[in-house]
């Protein structure tokens, strides 16, 4: 399903919002992700400023663009083809999807709302839905 432009609008707002917190999303997302699943921390193999690097730049894009997605398809194609070469499995998409809705509910506390969380699913699901096709096409 679609993101509504209030969708969008909170995605915006609520990302500004934990990016004024100077705080380190990438970090309490990862933490997050291991305490999760920790099982998945032996897919990454570079230093954690790395991915984290990595993981700031496509979540800032993706907010960036997320007015005009099919900007960032292209990106999140070559992505789901690169988590596929690593390793991930689709079911982990899962996993993923609970660490960052817990992430930005802990980054935003009192600030977070289910329109923030509900808006912030729905992207999510349509990331993924992109990333998990071009691994689907790619796989053997």
């Amino acid at each position: 399903m679609a993101l509504t432009d209030e969708q969008k609008q909170l995605i915006q707002k609520s990302f500004a919002m934990i990016n004024r917190q100077n705080s380190n999303f990438a970090g309490h997302f990862y933490d997050c992700l291991f305490a999760m699943a920790p099982l998945i921390r032996p897919m990454f193999q570079s230093d954690r400023p790395v991915f984290e690097y990595h993981f700031n730049e496509l979540i800032t894009t993706a907010v960036a663009k997320v007015h005009q997605f099919n900007e960032v398809k292209p990106k999140l194609e070559e992505l789901g083809r690169k988590h596929l070469e690593y390793g991930v499995k689709v079911s982990q998409f899962e996993v993923v999807r609970s660490a960052l809705l817990l992430s930005i509910q802990d980054c935003l506390r009192d600030a977070s709302s289910p329109a923030i969380e509900q808006a912030w699913a729905c992207y999510y699901d349509e990331i993924a839905k992109v990333m998990i096709d071009a691994m689907q096409q790619a796989a053997p």
